[in-house]
C-alpha cells in the first residue's frame, strides 16, 4: 500500500468519526407523541344553525358556525373559507373583519363560534352560491373538518295590493261613511307607499274626504298625499272617510297606493268606493178612532212613504211599550190596515215606525186613544141620533112614562 492511499484512508475514517459525533450532538426532533395527541386523537366538529339562506341583491346574510375540539389536548387550527365566486358576480364571502382565514387555539372540549358572511351588491348575479369552511390542524395544515353553506341570491321585488271588504255603503246626508282598506306590500323588500284620492266625485263641492293612517294621523282633503312605510310582505289598514252633503245620488271616490321605491312605472293599486245618499222614511200617519170601549175591535190605517221610493217595513206598538216584529216589505205610499182591541180602560198611545230597504228608520208616528169613550161624547152622539130619527125619541118617551 502506498503512502498516499494510507493517508486517504486515515482521512476518511476521521471524517466518518466527526460526522457521527456531529449528528449525536444535534437536538433531537420531537415526535407528535412528544407535543400532544396523535393525529387520530384530534377530533374537530363543525356545526351550524342552518346552512341555507335566501337573500336579495344588495343585502348580506350571516351563518353562525361552531367549532369544537373533541380531542384531549390543546390544539392550534386555521379556519378558512373557500369559494369560487368571481368578482363580477357581485357576491363575496368572508369572516368578521372581512378576512378569509384566521388562527385559533382551542382547549379540549371547548368550542369557538365564528360568523361567516355572504354579501351582495345591488347588481349581483342571481343564483346559488356555495361557501366552504374548513378547519386545518397546525402545523401540518391537515384538513380535519369542513362544511358547506348555500346562499340563494334573488332579485328585489316590488308590489302592492289593496282590499276593501265593504266598498259600497248607504248613509244619510252629512253622515260619514267609513271604508276600511287593507294595504299589503307584495315586495320582498321594505317600501314606502304614497296614497292619493280621486274619483268622479272627488272635486264636487258637496263631497268631503279624509284619509286616516295606521298610526291614527288624519289627512283631511287638501292636506297633501300621505305616505306609509311597510316591511316586506307587511299588511296595514288605512281608513277613508267620505261625507256627502247632497240629499240623493251615488258618489265614487277612489284611493290609489303607489310604490315610491319600485321601478318605473311604479307598482300601484286602486280601490273604488261608492257612497249612496239615502233619506230616512217619512213618519207614518195613523188614523182611526180615538175613543172606544174595551173588548171592541177597531180598525186603524197607517200611511207609510219614503222620499227615495224605497220599500218599507213597519212595526207597531199598541200599548205595551214594545213594538211588534217588522212586517213587510210594502211599497212606498201604502196604507196598512190593522185591527186592535184593548182589554182595560185607559188612555193609550199607538206608535208606529218604518224602516227602508237600506236600514234607515223613520221617526215614530203616534195617535192617542181613550178607552172607554167619555160621557160627553156619548150624549153628543145620542142627541144626534134622536134628532135624526124622531120616532125613536117618541118611543123612548112613551116607555119612560109607562
Amino acid at each position: 500500500m502506498t503512502k498516499k492511499s494510507t493517508l486517504f484512508s486515515k482521512i476518511l475514517v476521521i471524517g466518518i468519526i466527526i460526522l457521527f459525533i456531529g449528528i449525536a450532538g444535534l437536538p433531537s426532533v420531537p415526535s407528535k407523541n412528544d407535543v400532544g395527541a396523535t393525529f387520530e386523537e384530534v377530533v374537530v366538529e363543525l356545526t351550524y344553525e342552518d346552512d341555507q339562506h335566501i337573500i336579495i341583491t344588495g343585502e348580506k346574510t350571516e351563518y353562525n358556525i361552531t367549532m369544537k375540539n373533541n380531542g384531549s389536548s390543546t390544539e392550534d387550527f386555521n379556519i378558512t373559507t373557500q369559494d369560487i365566486f368571481l368578482p363580477e358576480t357581485g357576491v363575496i364571502c368572508y369572516f368578521e373583519d372581512e378576512i378569509s382565514w384566521f388562527h385559533i387555539r382551542i382547549e379540549p372540549s371547548q368550542s369557538y363560534l365564528c360568523k361567516l358572511f355572504v354579501n351582495t351588491t345591488p347588481n349581483a348575479w342571481l343564483g346559488d352560491y356555495v361557501s366552504s369552511v374548513g378547519a386545518y390542524l397546525l402545523p401540518d395544515q391537515t384538513l380535519l373538518a369542513s362544511i358547506n353553506t348555500t346562499t340563494t341570491v334573488i332579485a328585489r321585488g316590488y308590489g302592492i295590493v289593496m282590499d276593501c271588504p265593504e266598498n259600497n255603503k248607504t248613509v244619510r246626508p252629512e253622515q260619514t261613511a267609513q271604508y276600511f282598506i287593507n294595504v299589503k306590500n307584495l315586495g320582498n323588500v321594505p317600501d314606502d307607499f304614497l296614497f292619493t284620492i280621486g274619483g268622479s266625485a272627488y272635486l264636487l263641492e258637496g263631497v268631503s274626504t279624509a284619509l286616516i293612517l295606521p298610526n291614527g294621523t288624519v289627512y283631511p282633503e287638501g292636506w297633501g298625499n300621505p305616505t306609509w312605510h311597510l316591511a316586506a310582505n307587511e299588511t296595514a289598514m288605512i281608513i277613508l272617510n267620505v261625507t256627502i252633503f247632497y240629499t240623493s245620488g251615488t258618489y265614487e271616490i277612489n284611493v290609489t297606493g303607489i310604490s315610491l321605491n319600485g321601478p318605473d312605472p311604479p307598482p300601484q293599486d286602486t280601490i273604488t268606493t261608492l257612497t249612496t245618499i239615502n233619506c230616512p222614511p217619512n213618519k207614518p200617519a195613523i188614523t182611526g178612532p180615538t175613543n172606544g170601549r174595551k173588548g171592541v175591535w177597531y180598525e186603524y190605517n197607517f200611511s207609510i212613504s219614503d222620499p227615495d221610493g224605497d220599500s218599507l217595513w213597519i212595526h207597531i206598538d199598541w200599548e205595551h211599550g214594545t213594538p211588534s216584529k217588522w212586517d213587510g216589505p210594502f211599497p212606498s205610499g201604502s196604507i196598512i190596515k190593522c185591527n186592535y182591541s184593548w182589554r182595560k180602560k185607559g188612555t193609550y198611545t199607538i206608535r208606529a215606525q218604518t224602516m227602508d230597504s237600506n236600514g234607515l228608520l223613520s221617526d215614530w208616528g203616534t195617535l192617542e186613544v181613550t178607552i172607554p169613550r167619555n160621557k160627553a161624547t156619548f150624549n153628543s152622539w145620542t142627541h144626534w141620533f134622536l134628532g135624526r130619527f124622531p120616532m125613536v125619541n117618541l118611543l123612548l118617551n112613551l116607555m119612560r112614562w109607562r
